[in-house]
């Protein structure tokens, strides 16, 4: 039995470890297939896995819920952005052209419309750019003329404030959704102990099958153990939307294995290239928490990660020697 492997399940899994929801989904899900596969042929697993299987599905379950909630945040908060980008731009000049129109800047009518003229609009903090507008709004009331630019001001503040409280609504979601994930991270890493067990007694005789059943590639170093198969270079990188960007130029060699691992934002593409004008051959799409494992081709010199998306995406590259 490999100790770098005993060493890492007591790590992992251990109660007290720091919480890590993306290596327990990634490692969880791996182990649970490769269980399913093995239990077709041999009947003793079996229990095993039906054990195994609510704790799993209550992780992943909830896992998926909080990467929706974090997905759903981030949309909101650039609808947000988006609309306070127009507000600081098009809309509050317009606005204020209008009422110039009838009331002049050196008027007092127009003072008590916009008495720090587009500067409220323009900056300051997301509630006090969104009450500008209401106040705005409420202030038009009193002028019959201008009741038209009244009420698609009034509208846009409504639209903005729906906006921002969807956007809070989301925030004290995930608040009380990371503990949530803990406990449940917890029953499953205790789950996962147990099986591990049995399946020591199962194949006391065949260990090396037991290290069969979990993908080494998540192994880390445990202690002062070595990992197994340990990386020349890990970084984690934000794509920009709508980007194609390269990686690891001049720094790949033949047979290399890289790692990638969308850990979250949007979907991405990625491959290798001689060079960077080459059309790739091979394309790997990477969905939202996905891993991929790929070998370098003779002559690739470097990585190419691709955002489609309209959000920014983020990708963990792990690099590793050749066999």
């Amino acid at each position: 039995m490999n100790d770098t492997l005993w060493l890492f399940l007591q790590n992992t899994f251990d109660n007290r470890t720091k919480k890590n929801f993306k290596l327990m989904y990634l490692l969880a899900t791996d182990h649970i297939d490769r269980l399913r596969r093995r239990a077709l042929r041999e009947p003793r697993i079996d229990p095993l896995l039906q054990y195994l299987i609510p704790y799993y599905d209550a992780y992943i379950t909830h896992y998926r819920k909080r990467q929706l909630d974090t997905r759903n945040y981030r949309i909101n908060t650039l609808t947000i952005e988006r609309l306070l980008a127009e507000l600081s731009g098009s809309l509050i000049r317009t606005w204020d052209v209008l009422i110039q129109v009838q009331h002049p800047i050196t008027s007092i009518e127009y003072q008590a419309l916009l008495p720090r003229g587009r500067a409220p609009f323009q900056t300051g903090a997301y509630e006090m750019r969104i009450d500008a507008v209401f106040v705005l709004a409420d202030s038009l009331q009193r002028f019959s003329s201008l009741s038209n630019l009244e009420q698609d001001v009034r509208q846009f503040a409504q639209q903005i404030r729906d906006a921002r409280g969807a956007q809070q609504g989301i925030e004290e979601e995930e608040d009380g959704n990371g503990g949530e994930l803990e406990r449940l991270r917890i029953e499953l890493a205790d789950a996962i102990h147990y099986v591990f067990a049995g399946l020591l007694q199962i194949y006391n005789k065949s260990l090396h099958i037991v290290e069969e059943l979990y993908e080494m590639q998540y192994l880390r170093s445990t202690g002062n153990s070595k990992a197994v198969d340990e990386a020349l270079n890990s970084l984690s990188v934000n794509l920009a939307p709508s980007s194609r960007e390269r990686f690891l130029e001049n720094e790949l060699e033949m047979d290399q294995r890289l790692v990638l691992t969308n850990t979250g934002g949007a979907a991405v593409m990625a491959y290798t290239l001689a060079n960077a004008g080459d059309q790739a051959q091979t394309v790997h799409h990477l969905q939202l928490d996905e891993s991929v494992s790929l070998i370098v081709p003779a002559g690739h010199h470097l990585l190419i990660l691709e955002n489609p998306n309209e959000f920014v995406a983020e990708v963990m590259i792990e690099q590793y020697p050749s066999a």
